[in-house]
């Protein structure tokens, strides 16, 4: 009786580390997923920074020229 007890308190022990484990890939998945949606963001941002300066520095070329 002991012995059946100690494995049923074993596999209870292993079945709640589990779910934590489970709920930590959970919760580590959902911030990768945050990282990946503010990277193309930035991405976008840096692009239409880098189409800003490019048209100032044409227009900055075209008035140096005048």
């Amino acid at each position: 009786m002991n012995r059946a007890m100690e494995l049923s308190e074993v596999q209870e022990g292993i079945g709640e580390a589990e779910n934590a484990a489970k709920r930590e890939f959970i919760k580590y998945d959902k911030l990768i997923t945050n990282v990946q949606i503010d990277e193309v963001a930035l991405d976008e941002k840096i692009a239409k920074r880098l189409e800003e300066m490019n048209r100032h520095q044409r227009r900055l070329e075209m008035l140096k020229s005048v």
